[in-house]
């Protein structure tokens, strides 16, 4: 399932498709331009069985505390799945990607540690990375800077519609009923991109951008950050 979102420039679609496919560490060394296996439920259900594995293990979490491509993630990312080799095997399977592991790192925490639907924190929130602005993020590369917008259209979207991401996080991923909660927040997605530019990502990604935004947004009101 392709989705596609008037608004974000072509220097953004250009920098969101490079980051999908970077890096070659313990799950796959495929390029931007490579077909992902096909997201069927069982495989999903398989890459997210693994996804919560790793949460088990020392570093896990670091992982979305560090910014999206930096070194930091990278080494955060190579530890964890390291140290997790056990989950790799039967119903657990890594995804294709890293982008698509923290993605699934960040919707499941976000389920253990908030009530989507009314913001209450259930568990204590992990650290996060600070958001760069100005010269910090002009001197990041373009695959940070486009996960990072992609990070922060979530927080937008978090903020428009909890109620709506909340019963997106309540399907499974590859079902109908994912579709249409994803249709359903059809005016919160647009109503968040930046006017005159356009972007396209398959609904694992944007899962995963919604979960990781929300899980910053919620994260931040838990703190009395805005």
């Amino acid at each position: 399932m392709k989705l596609m979102v008037a608004a974000l420039g072509a220097a953004l679609l250009a920098g969101s498709a490079a980051a999908q496919d970077t890096d070659q560490q313990q799950m796959s060394s495929r390029r931007a331009t490579a077909q992902e296996p096909p997201a069927t439920p069982e495989r999903l259900r398989a890459n997210y069985a693994f996804a919560r594995c790793v949460l088990g293990f020392q570093w896990s979490t670091s992982v979305i505390g560090a910014v999206p491509f930096s070194e930091s993630e990278r080494r955060s990312a190579f530890w964890a799945v390291m140290g997790s080799n056990s989950c790799d095997g039967r119903n657990r399977t890594p995804p294709a990607t890293r982008t698509v592991l923290r993605g699934m790192m960040a919707e499941l925490l976000l389920l253990r540690d908030f009530d989507v639907a009314t913001g209450r924190v259930l568990h204590a929130p992990v650290r996060r990375f600070e958001m760069p602005s100005g010269r910090a993020f002009e001197r990041l590369d373009a695959d940070s800077q486009a996960a990072l917008l992609l990070v922060q259209f979530g927080e937008c979207v978090a903020r428009a519609d909890r109620p709506g991401l909340a019963r997106l996080f309540a399907t499974a991923a590859a079902t109908p009923e994912e579709r249409a909660a994803l249709a359903a927040l059809g005016p919160a997605l647009n109503g968040c991109i930046p006017q005159g530019a356009t972007f396209s990502m398959n609904a694992r990604q944007m899962r995963g951008y919604l979960a990781e935004g929300a899980y910053r947004t919620l994260a931040a009101a838990a703190s009395g950050g805005s």
